[in-house]
């Protein structure tokens, strides 16, 4: 082969250099364009793949939050509380039923645990947090939430 090469002209050096150069350059264009080309096709499926888990998140935060619905009752409050692990801390759970607003009466040990919980009903329900009554008797604080 080191026979060949010597035996050539420069003029046919230099084309076979050409050549083998043209040939790399164009195996690099093709394999970047290749790269390119499946990057651009997995963007658009990424794309598709977002907008379809953004609906079903969307759909499944709806059904989440139907647990207690437009309607509250005892049941709902229930599974709410003990969900949220409250079942220790908030006692007497009352609902009150007006032509115009809600209330919902209860006892907590622990501030914190009833504010949590009066957020989780005002966001699970499809009313709206309009007052909250907040007394304390010794050790028991007492809540009254009007929704509307």
């Amino acid at each position: 082969m080191n026979n060949f090469l010597s035996d050539l002209q420069p003029r046919e050096r230099s084309l076979l250099l050409i050549a083998a150069s043209l040939i790399l350059s164009m195996s690099l264009i093709f394999g970047i364009n290749s790269y390119v080309s499946k990057y651009s096709f997995s963007v658009k499926n990424l794309q598709k793949v977002k907008s379809d888990y953004d609906y079903v998140y969307s759909k499944a935060l709806t059904l989440e939050r139907q647990t207690i619905s437009e309607y509250i009752t005892n049941k709902n409050l229930d599974i709410l509380v003990k969900s949220e692990n409250l079942s220790s801390v908030v006692t007497n759970i009352n609902i009150l039923n007006n032509e115009s607003a809600v209330s919902i009466k209860f006892n907590s040990e622990n501030l914190k645990d009833a504010i949590s919980l009066s957020e989780k009903i005002a966001n699970n329900s499809n009313m709206k947090l309009s007052k909250i009554i907040y007394t304390q008797d010794k050790n028991i604080m007492l809540f009254e939430l009007i929704l509307n």
